[in-house]
């Protein structure tokens, strides 16, 4: 590769691209670029497109990944210290190196972006997200495996555990609303009976009413009946009394010679 025809780019965690090429001498052949942590994003390339990689190959070497464009390799393995920027944390996580783009002899520190496509772009940026993914699982430790392994058992529960509370709501909420639906049923119901039975001893009040009225109005009835029979009786009776006497008048003096008591004509005839 031509070292004037080089144009390094860094990607770092605030998610812009710087050039390096002012930084090294005539001979160097590549940058490195160093991601601090897992939630580094990965940067848009953008440049000169118009040779389009013809093949990307990784490797690895001395514990870090690097990759180029037209065939050729780059040391990852790099101890400059990027403005100030690698050298900020003791124990980074991950390195990458991040090939460098043909800019058609001209080296700045801003690409041009004119003469990209959308698709370039996004291919750089795929080739980018994998080789990030890559480099990662390839540059992790037992140690630091173990730690994500633990991490992601602990998220898994975490997550199950999530899973089991909302179940447990939504079996509550489900059985609360069951239980709703049957107690709004049981209180339809006691009012429902409630209205029945004041119904019906509404109705039994009336038939009663009815039927005491009848009694006390037959009772009358009887009664008026009673007395106007026992009248009727002793006037017969009376009646009676009266024929006996006239009976008993006529047979002693004999029907010319009747006194006439007071109140009595004489041609009174039983």
């Amino acid at each position: 590769m031509n070292p004037g025809n080089d144009l390094d780019v860094c990607v770092h965690s605030n998610g812009y691209a710087k050039s390096t090429a002012e930084s090294h001498d005539a001979g160097s052949h590549g940058s490195d670029c160093v991601f601090h942590g897992e939630d580094d994003a990965h940067g848009l390339v953008t440049g000169d497109a118009s040779p389009i990689l013809s093949s990307v190959r990784t490797v690895d070497h001395q514990g870090c990944s690097g990759y180029s464009y037209d065939g050729e390799y780059i040391n990852g393995q790099s101890e400059r210290n990027d403005g100030g920027r690698s050298g900020s944390r003791a124990n980074p996580r991950m390195r990458s190196s991040v090939t460098s783009l043909p800019s058609g002899g001209k080296s700045s520190t801003r690409p041009s972006n004119q003469n990209i496509d959308i698709v370039t772009q996004l291919r750089f940026e795929a080739i980018l997200s994998n080789l990030r993914a890559s480099g990662t699982r390839r540059s992790l430790s037992v140690g630091s495996t173990r730690q994500s392994s633990a991490g992601r058992k602990l998220m898994l529960d975490y997550l199950m555990e999530r899973e089991f509370r909302r179940r447990d709501v939504r079996d509550r909420a489900s059985v609360q609303a069951a239980q709703g639906e049957e107690v709004l049923v049981t209180e339809e119901l006691k009012k429902e009976k409630a209205a029945l039975n004041r119904y019906v001893k509404l109705e039994n009040e009336k038939v009663n009413k009815v039927v005491q009225h009848r009694t006390v109005t037959e009772s009358r009835l009887a009664m008026a009946r009673r007395r106007r029979m026992q009248m009727e009786r002793d006037r017969q009776y009376k009646l009676d009394g009266l024929r006996e006497q006239w009976e008993k008048r006529l047979e002693l003096s004999g029907s010319r010679t009747v006194s006439t008591a007071r109140g009595v004509r004489p041609s009174f005839k039983i």
